[in-house]
């Protein structure tokens, strides 16, 4: 894959781009350069400034988007949907919200819960 009529581009310039696939983790976007054509890929914390449950839930393929060239790394070009002034996504104050129930909990106590999905560096319980 042949980016480099990217590789100058400013993270300030916005770009036209329609989404070719969507993943769990972000959708993979086919970008007009000014010199041609390129795929890269929009993380789910670069597609909307706040907590995002679904990549699906925000958007569908074929759909026309506008990106900003975030970064280039061995053939990778990392996508972004946010203003570059944008704030951090909400997740560490969607996250305290999440975690305030457990607050009286003490260390040595155990709860119960129930494996909802196993990853690669461990697995996801609801408790």
């Amino acid at each position: 894959k042949d980016l480099s009529a990217f590789a100058g581009i400013s993270p300030d310039v916005w770009l036209s781009g329609k989404v070719k696939s969507i993943k769990s983790y972000g959708a993979f976007v086919t970008v007009d350069g000014p010199e041609g054509t390129g795929e890269g890929l929009v993380h789910i914390s670069q597609i909307r400034g706040a907590y995002i449950e679904s990549v699906r839930g925000e958007l569908t393929v074929g759909q026309e988007v506008r990106v900003r060239v975030l970064s280039m790394d061995r053939g990778r070009m990392t996508l972004s949907m946010l203003p570059a002034s944008a704030p951090a996504p909400a997740r560490a104050a969607t996250a305290r919200a999440a975690l305030a129930a457990f607050e009286g909990v003490r260390e040595e106590e155990w709860l119960e819960g129930t494996v909802s999905s196993l990853l690669s560096f461990g697995a996801l319980v609801e408790v």
